[in-house]
């Protein structure tokens, strides 16, 4: 009988450790981050905003009064960006079917000058915890630019970005640009950039629009457009003393999403370069989570 108790008490410790430690591992902690190309250009006030997921809200990693030091590092460790936290915020979201605790998390730029370029290709957000261990949570794409606006004679009337939605998530994948040449010699372009890797406008694949009003149809402007090759390379002329508005589309290297970007415009006029800045602004304003895209997005599981 005593045998029989003991064996009764073992299986039932047993089945007690099994739910233990199932639960244990179902509220394991579980981050989420999106794959996207953050490109900026820096000023003194500006403010960058990073989002992520969590399965839980009892953990530190998004305290604010936890978090000592935060920077873009690339994942070898070699390039840094160092970040000051401004603030966190907090809401809860559904994801992939079950309810989750969305952060946004706020920061200042520590450089905000001294530096031309800045381009992280594969970027993640490291946030340091003081006697805790550091956290880097992949980010994609992280790029900074400082460069200005050489000459005058090119000026930008008009950006609007073109949204699509490649099964990644709704991401820009082209602009109108409406540009005025106020020079007596014909403008050439012979480049477009958002300051990224894995976005690159396409000019050979530029087409000039009679109207600069939106098309009653998107994806007509993409009609036998391959969007997954590097572009080649071309030029685009804006005669003199007039106003053209063209359409370029975006060549995209590597699946991201894009959803604010800066703008610079490299041109000549009579042989003499000059370059047009626009700041970066968004111009899609969507769920990040919303995808049901696996590979749009990071799981993280710290230890």
């Amino acid at each position: 009988m005593m045998r029989y108790l003991i064996g009764a008490f073992l299986l039932g410790c047993g089945v007690v450790a099994l739910v233990l430690s199932t639960a244990s591992e179902a509220s394991a902690l579980h981050i989420v981050s999106v794959r996207e190309t953050h490109t900026y250009t820096m000023q003194e006030d500006r403010t960058l905003a990073f989002e992520f997921l969590a399965n839980r809200d009892d953990t530190h990693h998004f305290l604010e009064e936890a978090i000592h030091g935060a920077g873009i590092v690339d994942l070898a460790g070699v390039k840094r960006y160092p970040l000051e936290l401004v603030s966190v915020e907090k809401s809860v979201r559904p994801f992939e079917g079950e309810v989750y605790h969305h952060y946004r998390l706020f920061f200042s730029p520590t450089i905000t000058g001294g530096l031309s370029t800045l381009s992280i290709p594969k970027g993640a957000l490291e946030l340091s915890y003081g006697r805790f261990k550091p956290l880097k949570l992949p980010i994609g794409e992280f790029n900074v630019t400082y460069e200005e606006t050489i000459g005058d004679a090119l000026s930008l009337q008009a950006i609007r970005a073109v949204p699509g939605n490649e099964g990644h998530g709704l991401s820009a994948k082209g602009m109108f640009l409406t540009l005025e040449n106020t020079a007596g010699s014909d403008a050439v372009i012979d480049e477009v950039s958002l300051n990224s890797k894995h976005v690159l406008p396409d000019l050979a694949a530029a087409r000039g629009m009679e109207d600069s009003g939106p098309p009653d149809d998107f994806e007509k402007l993409f009609d036998g457009y391959e969007r997954f090759k590097r572009p080649e390379k071309a030029e685009v002329l804006v005669p003199a003393g007039e106003t053209k508005t063209i359409f370029v589309p975006f060549s995209y290297v590597e699946a991201t999403l894009l959803h604010r970007f800066p703008l610079q415009v490299s041109y000549r006029i009579d042989y003499q370069s000059g370059r047009l800045m626009f700041e970066d602004f968004l111009f899609i304003n969507t769920n990040r989570f919303a995808c049901e895209n696996e590979e749009a997005f990071y799981h993280v599981r710290p230890d």
